[in-house]
């Protein structure tokens, strides 16, 4: 199953590390975001950010991590960015994310039929503070049966999202069910 996570901020801020690495520092989070899955499954639910941070190396996003969309500003002049995440961290004590974002190569975001999205910008681009965040993570790989077990990773997800996203790596999937399982 493939589980998709988004969550938003009060603002943050952005400095350069190197050519290609940015930190990112949000603050005026929640303590958790949101999961959803893609079809067929269909599920949701909220994960508290120290349990995402903990399964970090389970989604392989240690090795190959994530594409992140990052949507900051006023919504008359708001600037999207496309990146890698690296490294996140969760402060619990003052709701604050922190990650490194690295740049992408060059990209163009047509708009859909419709629409006109804010543009797209490079992380060099964006001003040095942020406000109103809102972070897209994708995606998470996880297996499509519900009852494989889960890693004790603590206490901090809804809608049996721990048995689904935290299994034991010795686990294989059984997914010859999981539409009838997932409900």
């Amino acid at each position: 199953m493939s589980l998709l996570f988004m969550f938003s901020a009060n603002g943050g801020t952005v400095s350069k590390i190197n050519d290609t690495d940015y930190a990112v520092s949000l603050s005026g989070t929640s303590d958790r975001m949101t999961w959803f899955s893609d079809r067929p499954n269909r599920a949701a639910g909220t994960v508290r950010f120290g349990v995402f941070v903990k399964a970090w190396p389970l989604f392989s996003f240690d090795t190959n991590p994530p594409n992140i969309g990052l949507t900051a500003g006023p919504d008359d002049a708001a600037q999207s960015v496309v990146a890698t995440m690296l490294e996140p961290k969760f402060d619990p004590a003052s709701n604050t994310f922190s990650a490194t974002l690295r740049v992408l190569p060059e990209h163009s975001s047509p708009a859909l039929p419709g629409t006109t999205p804010p543009p797209t910008i490079g992380l060099a681009d964006l001003p040095a503070t942020l406000s109103n965040v809102s972070v897209f993570i994708d995606d998470a790989t996880t297996p499509c049966n519900p009852n494989l077990g889960s890693h004790n990773l603590g206490a901090g997800a809804s809608n049996s999202i721990a048995p689904i996203m935290f299994r034991t790596p010795a686990t294989k999937p059984n997914c010859t069910s999981a539409t009838s399982q997932q409900g």
